[in-house]
């Protein structure tokens, strides 16, 4: 990536998705989610679908950051702001499937109990996978049944 960078023309500087994919690299290096997530929300043409690929491991990291500066809470209408979700409770339900605790009806993000419960991956995906990998294991021994 830094040769490509480094072989760019100002022409292509100037561009309005490469200077945007130029300055998404670079909050997301720095680990500026402020930026980032600002970056997001203003994303030329399908860049932001581009982002969606990757806006959850840097929801989660910003997360992660929030939690350890802003003890012991801060409101959920601030953190769905600075990670860009379309609203509160889409926010929660996202920081609670990554093992948040919430607090006073769901309005306010409980940071000092939150930081050392959460997880990279959603709970309810990987209940889901265990779910139906349990689902594998007693159809694979059923059928088993038969050949004894």
């Amino acid at each position: 990536v830094a040769d490509l960078m480094k072989d760019l023309s100002a022409d292509d500087r100037s561009d309005k998705y490469i200077s945007h994919a130029l300055q998404v690299r670079a909050a997301a290096q720095l680990g500026n989610y402020c930026a980032f997530f600002r970056l997001y929300s203003d994303a030329p043409g399908h860049s932001g679908y581009v982002m969606d690929t990757f806006i959850g491991r840097e929801r989660f990291a910003a997360l992660r950051r929030i939690c350890r500066a802003y003890q012991p809470s801060v409101p959920l209408a601030a953190v769905s702001d600075a990670l860009a979700f379309d609203d509160a409770a889409e926010c929660a339900e996202w920081a609670e499937d990554h093992g948040a605790t919430l607090a006073e009806e769901r309005s306010y993000l409980d940071c000092k109990a939150s930081k050392g419960q959460l997880v990279e991956h959603s709970i309810a995906a990987k209940r889901e996978e265990e779910r139906k990998a349990a689902e594998r294991r007693a159809e694979a021994t059923g059928g088993l049944k038969g050949w004894s």
